[in-house]
Formats: C-alpha cells, structure tokens, sequence
C-alpha cells in the first residue's frame, strides 16, 4: 500500500515540477517550428541555355572558311617549292582543326542558377565543362527584386557597378518575363538580369518581401520549375 502511494506522489510531483514543464516546452517548439522549418526548406535550380543569335553563326561561318582556306594553304604551297612534307603540314592541320573546334564550342554558353534558400549561386558553363561562378548573394541583402519593366530598372542599372545577363538571348528585352536582382556582394553593387519564372516567387516574398515587387501567382504555373 506505501509502495502505491508513493509512485502516485512521485508522477505528480514529476508533473507539476518546473523541469517537467520546461522540458516538454521544449519538445513542442521542437516539433512546430524546427520540424516545419527543415520541411520547407528551399531548393530550386535553373539552367538557361544561351541561344545562338546572328552574329554567331556568322562568326562560325568566317571562322570555319578561314580555316578551310589556311589548311589548303598549308598543304598545298610547300608542293609549289618542291617540299615534300605533307606528313609536318598534315599534323599542323589536324592540331588546328581540333584548335577552332575549341573555340567554337566556347560559343556554346549555359547559366546556372541555384536558389537554396535565401542563398543564391550562379555559375556560367561553358562548353558543358568549364564552370566560372559568377556571383554568390543572400535575397536578403537585395535592395530589390523586380520586372525589368518596373520604373526602378534604369535608375538600379546606373547606380550598380555591372550588369551580369543570364538570360537565353545574348541582349535582355525589356518585357515581363525577364526579372532582375539588384544585389550586394562584397562592397560591390550589380544588376542580375534572368528569366523569371513563377516557382521563384515564394523564395523573394519569404525572405525579402519588402524589397519584392508584388507579383500574383497564377494557380496553374505554382510549381512550373
């Protein structure tokens, strides 16, 4: 009968004690905010191509007839002396041809941008192996977020220290879709022009809602990515 009460007193005592409070305290905030947090935690990556526009497939053009003729050149003339060394003038066009296919495909340009959270990483890739970061910024250090349509656009654009184009085309257009970040990044000020899509909207607005230009999110392109 003493063994009983005395475990009936201990649970109580154990109950109504301050420890017993402020440890379960803890787990509920525990379980509804640090849970929910690491749920929606934020990841959304962006790979833009940059399309070929005129200007490089006339580049291409004279790069390749140039080449074209030099190898001729190259090979033929010492037949013209009476030098036969085809096998020289042979290698030197096989290391020139590989050359010019180099620079060509330096022309083929992608734009990577990652948001995870409020950090945002973007990378050129060029020729699908070389990766040069471009910049690297928190949405909260932005002083703002808009359509490059917005009347903040030019005066941003000349009290930044660069612009940096990741879009498809080689020059932005000034239309809805295209967005820009006019960001910090160590002491330096820049424009960010990108192609924007509705999926990074929830990103601006949960870490930079006040610098955000409002924006309404159409129901069938919420998870468009």
């Amino acid at each position: 009968g003493y063994v009983l009460i005395f475990v009936i007193y201990f649970r109580r005592s154990l109950t109504t004690s301050p420890f017993f409070f402020f440890f379960y305290s803890e787990m509920i905030y525990y379980r509804l905010f640090w849970r929910d947090i690491m749920i929606d935690e934020i990841f959304i990556e962006r790979l833009t191509k940059r399309k070929l526009s005129s200007i490089d497939f006339v580049y291409f053009l004279f790069v390749i007839s140039g080449s074209f003729i030099f190898a001729v050149a190259l090979n033929y003339i010492p037949f013209l002396f009476g030098w036969n060394i085809i096998f020289i003038t042979g290698v030197l066009t096989i290391g020139f041809g590989f050359l010019i296919y180099l620079l060509l495909r330096r022309r083929m340009v992608e734009y990577e941008m990652i948001l995870t959270n409020d950090n945002v990483s973007i990378t050129r890739i060029v020729s699908k192996k070389i990766r040069e970061e471009l910049a690297d910024f928190s949405l909260r250090d932005c002083e703002y977020i808009g359509s490059v349509t917005s009347e903040r656009f030019t005066s941003d654009k000349k009290k930044s220290n660069f612009t940096i184009n990741i879009t498809s085309k080689r020059k932005y257009e000034i239309c809805d879709d295209n967005w820009y970040y006019f960001a910090s990044m160590g002491g330096y000020s820049c424009v960010i022009v990108f192609e924007f899509v509705p999926s990074l909207y929830k990103s601006f607005r949960r870490f930079n809602a006040r610098k955000t230009m409002p924006y309404v999110v159409p129901v069938n392109k919420e998870d468009e990515n």
